[in-house]
Formats: C-alpha cells, sequence, structure tokens
C-alpha cells in the first residue's frame, strides 16, 4: 500500500486519439486526458549526450500512484505529463495484480507532440 503522504505530485496521463475536423474532413492526432492523478516520482537517472542530430538528454523516472479504474488499459502508447513535461511510459506494473497500485516507468519524452 502506498504511504498517501508520498502522493504529493499531481500527474496526468495521456492518450493518443484521432479527430476528425468537421470543416474539412481533415484526421488529426490530439492527446486526450484520461485521468489526473496524485503520484510519487523517483528519478532514477539522468544521463546528456551527444549524437549527430544535436544535444540529447534521457531521464529515467519511476511514478507510483494509486490504481484507477480509468487507467486499468494504461499501456506504452500513452504518456504522463508532469509539470508541463511529458514522459513517454516504457512499462505498467499492476502491483501483485491487486488493483491497488500501478508503477509506471518512464523516460522524457523527447517527441515535440
Amino acid at each position: 500500500m502506498i504511504n498517501a503522504g508520498k502522493l504529493r505530485h499531481q500527474v496526468t496521463f495521456k492518450r493518443q486519439t484521432a479527430v476528425q475536423d468537421e470543416d474539412t474532413g481533415q484526421r488529426a492526432d490530439t492527446w486526450t486526458d484520461l485521468d489526473t492523478v496524485r503520484a510519487e516520482i523517483i528519478f532514477l537517472m539522468g544521463s546528456e549526450f551527444i549524437s549527430k542530430s544535436g544535444e540529447h538528454s534521457d531521464m529515467n523516472v519511476k511514478f507510483r500512484c494509486r490504481y484507477a479504474p480509468t487507467l486499468s488499459d494504461l499501456n506504452t502508447r500513452d504518456k504522463i505529463t508532469f509539470r508541463d513535461v511529458d514522459y513517454d511510459i516504457g512499462s505498467v506494473v499492476n502491483w501483485r495484480f491487486r488493483n491497488k497500485e500501478l508503477i509506471i516507468m518512464a523516460k522524457v519524452s523527447q517527441s515535440g507532440d
């Protein structure tokens, strides 16, 4: 069980959905909020490196939060937003399959969407 005092950060889980413009009929992808919850955030490690395409940073983060039915199908195509920074989800674990706690491993998103 998660100690409630550790859930001091508010995070938003998002899913990419397709929306069709009524005027043009064009399809566009947009990020839709799934849920906003309180979470514990643990920064595990980070690194900076330079590649041919420029300077990059890599930050691994573990998010722990209470299970919610709205997050029951959370997956690696979804993302987390915390303090206006997007995190790509690497894995989602329903701790001990008890629907009490989720542990999500993520990295700072390198994409601009």
